[in-house]
């Protein structure tokens, strides 16, 4: 980032460079590190597993814990806190510290209230809350609270399928998850285990960590829910400052694609999958909208691929991102980008002018990269008719600052194909990073200061 600082690992060490003076600092043998966010502090497990707290650029140092097992180390977005994971025989605690603290305290351990029987501490990674007041950590069940029937004469045989002979049917068994996501508020250790063997997360539809609420579904066996109405999925809506689930939706909802909280967690989105539509809950009044109903071409919903019974499998996840910190957000149809805002109070606008339905070109979302300015973005397109690429820029709010950058017979990167990474830009002047591939040409990298020129500076052949 802006930071001078370089941090890189050699098969025995990790080394810091200051890139401005060439100064580097070398440490051998780490069992484990992480870098802050602001590139300024730096955890350290050392050999001789004692953990530390270095500051750049003086190098100080600071104990944080001495102790064997530590791991999954993660600062705080502020940088003012830093939990990690201890593991001590077949128990896990998670502790906490901060840099006036003499040493690291258990804020986290198996026995607390908040976590179910049958549960305990598993030592995976660490997340901390946006607001930095709730850590979330998993869960795993404790292999003493598996129950054995002695009837059972061969203990580790698992049931993966079988027929139903009277109903003619065929049942997939829905294999146990390994862990199971919970959080604790750190001012009062409150602990709220947020999935179990009855709920999971909406895959897809938040990125953890939250401040308020989470999104949950039922654990449901869709093979089965012609005639088990217990199968029938049921979204809810699980506060953790009140500990309190609520339904958003009626329960058998069977088109919801994408269920998303938006980032101010007032609106939850998704896709009506076979409507074509947006349709936006509020939380705090309940109301539903439909979003897109007033967009004469509703949003083609795109068939990413399918799944081993040949049902389309719909995939949005990509293709829906919200505007920074705003609940406006970006969606894509088939071709064309669109913006629009979960109150339904405004008509949604289409950013690439209807360029794309026009021409048969599709514009792409996924791997979006930041403009010279702070409401424009430049996305990459694939005209259909020529199969070329490009870019294209346009600009939050305003239609009129489309414009088409380059469109060339070669492949850059697209999020429909597995081929070259994404374009990359440096953070100190506009200058742009990617890969280019031709039909007489490998894949070489390119530099560019706006997208619309090139220049090679590698020679694959």
């Amino acid at each position: 980032a802006k930071s001078p600082w370089l941090l890189y690992r050699t098969s025995s060490c990790i080394a810091v460079r200051n890139l401005s003076t060439g100064a580097e600092k070398v440490f051998d043998n780490p069992k484990d590190f992480a870098l802050n966010d602001q590139n300024n502090r730096l955890l350290l497990y050392n050999k001789d597993e004692v953990l530390e707290c270095i500051t750049l650029p003086n190098f100080q140092s600071q104990i944080v814990f001495r102790a064997a097992g530590i791991a999954n180390l993660a600062f705080d977005r502020a940088s003012l806190q830093v939990a990690f994971t201890r593991t001590k025989g077949f128990n896990t605690d998670i502790l906490l510290w901060n840099p006036a603290q003499p040493t690291a305290d258990i804020l986290i351990s198996d026995d607390m209230d908040g976590i179910k029987t049958g549960y305990k501490v598993a030592n995976q990674s660490l997340k901390f809350s946006s607001n930095n007041r709730r850590l979330y950590f998993k869960l795993t069940k404790r292999q003493d609270s598996i129950v054995k029937d002695k009837d059972v004469l061969v203990e580790n045989l698992t049931i993966d399928h079988y027929q139903e002979l009277f109903l003619k049917g065929e049942i997939n068994t829905i294999k146990d998850r390994q862990f199971y996501s919970a959080t604790c508020l750190i001012s009062n250790r409150k602990i709220t285990q947020i999935e179990d063997s009855q709920h999971m997360l909406i895959t897809g539809s938040i990125e953890l960590p939250n401040n308020k609420f989470v999104l949950l579904q039922n654990v449901v066996n869709n093979r089965i829910r012609q005639w088990d109405e217990n199968q029938l999925p049921i979204y809810e809506l699980l506060d953790l400052d009140e500990q309190k689930l609520r339904k958003f939706l009626p329960a058998g909802h069977l088109t919801v694609n994408n269920p998303t909280l938006s980032p101010s967690e007032k609106y939850i989105l998704w896709m009506d999958r076979f409507k074509g539509d947006i349709f936006s809950y509020r939380i705090d009044n309940e109301i539903i909208k439909n979003i897109t109903e007033s967009i004469k071409i509703h949003p083609d919903i795109i068939i990413q691929t399918q799944d081993k019974y040949g049902t389309p499998a719909f995939k949005l996840s990509q293709d829906w991102q919200f505007i920074s910190r705003g609940d406006s957000f970006l969606f894509r149809d088939k071709y064309d980008i669109w913006q629009s805002h979960p109150d339904g109070l405004r008509l949604p606008i289409c950013l690439t002018k209807g360029y794309g339905r026009e021409n048969t070109t599709e514009f792409d979302l996924d791997g979006k990269i930041s403009g010279n300015r702070s409401n424009e973005i430049n996305i990459r397109f694939l005209d259909r008719k020529t199969n070329s690429n490009g870019f294209a820029r346009i600009m939050y709010g305003k239609p009129s600052g489309f414009e088409i950058l380059s469109n060339d017979p070669c492949l850059y990167s697209w999020s429909m194909v597995q081929g070259p990474p994404d374009v990359q830009k440096s953070t100190e002047n506009s200058l742009y990073l990617l890969t280019r591939q031709t039909a007489s040409s490998a894949p070489n990298l390119v530099i560019s200061k706006d997208l619309r020129t090139f220049k090679v500076i590698s020679d694959i052949h």
